[in-house]
């Protein structure tokens, strides 16, 4: 845990991910419920703290925020290297 670390529920999340720029299509931010959803779906790492709640921590959160950035970068650089390979011609000229 680093200084300043600490543990978001739902709506925490939403309130650190509106913070950071990150809305739904419309603008608005996340509501809990499509905070809870993303737990669901694995795509933030929440564990079960031992009051039962569904917690992550800060840091966790901002993590994954990063690595939803580096997984978009590759994706992108791979789409332009396929769009770089099509544009190549085919065999020897």
């Amino acid at each position: 845990m680093t200084d300043g670390d600490r543990a978001l529920d739902f709506d925490a999340v939403s309130r650190e991910l509106a913070a950071l720029g990150i809305h739904r299509v419309d603008g608005e931010p996340f509501t809990e419920r499509q905070v809870r959803r993303l737990a669901d779906d694995h795509k933030l790492p929440f564990f079960k703290a031992p009051h039962g709640r569904r917690l992550i921590m800060r840091s966790a959160l901002m993590e994954t925020v990063a690595a939803w950035q580096v997984n978009a970068r590759r994706e992108m650089s791979n789409a332009r290297a396929e769009v770089e390979r099509a544009r190549r011609p085919k065999g020897r000229a």
